[in-house]
């Protein structure tokens, strides 16, 4: 009998019940990545925020101190169990995870908001963005609650590049050139510092905020989908699993939980617990997607609401 996997969604168990080989890809305090089937899962502490890669254990948040393992390490995966086998002849190393009886949840947002719904969410994500101090994108949009004006003036040499292609892209879609627009924003990808870098965050929280706003089927999100697919290679492996994930609508629970409309407070609690600033480098994202659905409004008045 492993140890309990507690959760994992069900993008993680599709591809499980579709694997029976995998091997350690990283291994970091909290978090053991792997390799498996040619996507990315996460083995992760408990009590760890949950995203579509998630595979969250009963164990503390020094799960590397708890098990031992390394990159290239063999994981052999069987209909309710995934196992960590051992470099040592004695095999006392190995260590088994079960996941028959785990809860799971389908992360794949789908639901899009009336306009007015948009109106509101769009509002409480400027407040919590203006609440925080999480670094990343999040200067380029504090602005907009002095100036009203987005993608203002900044020192930092990554917002400035980031700054200029989101107001080129601005720009393009204005013109209706949705793939001048995909091609600056796939400029994004990998800009940043971390695991995740603040743009490809940004990234999944802009397609993310095209769903939310009705537009995944628009033009400007299938050439930015397109974009992005055949650049995932731009960034680090695991920043692109998020992408990756993003391109098939499965995003952190958060995310999905916005469809919900919470309060500024709620959305300030819960993407603060996502990394250093990634948490709100999405909901940067996501802000600046229904930004851009407004854009879209003003070329094409009879669009959905």
């Amino acid at each position: 009998m492993g140890r309990p996997i507690t959760f994992l969604s069900d993008y993680c168990l599709h591809i499980l019940r579709n694997a029976s080989l995998g091997a350690v890809h990283s291994v970091y305090r909290k978090t053991v990545n792997l390799s498996v089937g040619g996507s990315l899962l996460a083995l992760q502490a408990k009590n760890s925020p949950i995203s579509p890669i998630s595979l969250i254990t009963d164990l503390p948040l020094g799960i590397s101190d708890v098990i031992s393992c390394r990159p290239g390490q063999k994981v052999f995966i069987s209909p309710n169990t995934l196992t960590l086998m051992s470099d040592q002849p004695s095999g006392e190393d190995t260590v088994s995870f079960d996941f028959g009886q785990s809860r799971h949840e389908d992360l794949r947002l789908s639901q899009s908001l009336s306009g007015p719904q948009v109106s509101l969410l769009s509002q409480n994500i400027r407040a919590a963005i203006h609440l925080s101090a999480s670094g990343g994108f999040q200067p380029l949009f504090q602005t907009f609650q002095e100036s009203g004006h987005l993608f203002s003036r900044q020192e930092d040499p990554v917002l400035q590049l980031a700054a200029r292609r989101l107001k080129a892209a601005s720009a393009y879609i204005l013109s209706s050139a949705w793939l001048d627009a995909a091609l600056e924003l796939r400029g994004l990808i990998g800009l940043g510092i971390g695991l995740t870098p603040s743009g490809d965050d940004f990234l999944c929280g802009f397609l993310a905020g095209l769903i939310l706003s009705g537009l995944k089927d628009h033009p400007l999100a299938h050439a930015l989908r397109e974009e992005i697919y055949f650049h995932l290679k731009d960034t680090n492996d695991i920043s692109a699993a998020f992408l990756a994930c993003a391109l098939e609508g499965q995003f952190s629970l958060p995310v999905k939980e916005l469809a919900g409309l919470p309060s500024p407070g709620h959305i300030l609690e819960t993407f603060g617990s996502i990394g250093h600033s990634s948490g709100f480098d999405t909901l940067c994202g996501i802000f600046n997607a229904f930004y851009t659905k407004g854009l879209i409004r003003t070329i094409s008045p009879s669009s959905p609401e």
